[in-house]
């Protein structure tokens, strides 16, 4: 199979494809364009990776989703360059086909995640300084705060006491290219002291 056309040294580009079709029917039709082609590109569903709908006021995007206040055959699928290039060339052929219809293709400027995290000891408030702190190249924490609370009179209560010996709080905004904020708000999600919102895209 052939690279994408993100690989290699050129800057990996990004695309929110918004089709009007079947779910179903279209990962069909996106892993068979990439197989045919020989591309190697990936996409990712909004609804499954937990990517917010651009065109909704940001507080009423996880309610909408919730509740299927979107039109089920709208379809939001977030696709790398090569396969973006794809859809752009044959976007006559695949309305023809009558499997979808692509009724919008547009490129990505930038991705955002928010993030929260609480701590109740040193050692953990160390390791998730770490983890923001080695962030991969093309992602930055943006509006990163702290606060840190100790108190001596509380050394050796119980975890789940309300006074604790050390306290910490803080959180930012994961900013960057899609695929590495999105890789990194997955990895992070799944640590226990560490809680990301949807990731938030910016489209030309």
């Amino acid at each position: 199979m052939a690279p994408d056309q993100n690989a290699g040294n050129a800057t990996p580009t990004f695309h929110e494809a918004v089709f009007k079709g079947s779910p179903k029917a279209l990962r069909g039709l996106l892993t068979g364009l990439a197989l045919g082609s020989g591309v190697a590109s990936p996409y990712w569903f909004h609804d499954e990776a937990d990517i917010a709908d651009p065109g909704a006021p940001k507080r009423a995007r996880r309610v909408v989703e919730k509740l299927r206040l979107v039109p089920a055959a709208e379809v939001r699928v977030v696709v790398g360059g090569g396969l973006a290039a794809l859809l752009r060339r044959l976007r006559r052929q695949i309305a023809a086909s009558g499997v979808c219809e692509l009724d919008s293709l547009r490129r990505i400027k930038t991705a955002r995640a928010a993030l929260r995290y609480h701590t109740y000891a040193k050692r953990y408030d160390d390791e998730v300084q770490i983890l923001l702190r080695d962030l991969p190249r093309g992602v930055t924490l943006e509006a990163p705060t702290r606060t840190v609370r100790t108190d001596p009179h509380a050394q050796g209560v119980e975890v789940y006491s309300p006074a604790h010996e050390f306290e910490s709080r803080g959180g930012g905004v994961l900013a960057g290219r899609f695929d590495l904020v999105i890789g990194l708000r997955d990895r992070l999600d799944v640590h226990p002291l560490i809680e990301c919102d949807q990731v938030d895209i910016v489209v030309d």
